[in-house]
Formats: C-alpha cells, structure tokens, sequence
C-alpha cells in the first residue's frame, strides 16, 4: 500500500442492500483516514474497548 491509499471494508451484505453496504464502507473509509494501518472494517457491534478507548482495555 501506498501512503495515499485508504480502505474501508462493509459487511457482506445482500446484493439488494448495495446501499447500505456503500454507507458502511463509507463510514470504515472516514475511521482508515485517521488509522495507522489505514485500513478499517464497518462492525455493526464493535468491541467495546474500541469503541470507548484505551482506557477501557485495562
């Protein structure tokens, strides 16, 4: 990868849900633009510890 190259990944959807899964790899591009790897998957139920930080991991 390129240090201009981003990806964001949506669930396996439906063909007839194309928009939805459009919405999730939107929102997992906008997490990527601030990641170290650049990369990130849309989770309907993320990890808790993600989701509020790392202060919870401890």
């Amino acid at each position: 990868m390129t240090d201009d190259c981003l990806a964001g990944a949506s669930e396996a959807v439906p063909l007839c849900d194309t928009a939805t899964g459009y919405a999730q790899a939107f929102h997992a591009l906008a997490v990527a633009r601030n990641g170290p790897g650049r990369y990130a998957e849309f989770a309907q139920r993320p990890d808790l510890v993600l989701a509020i930080g790392p202060a919870a991991a401890a």
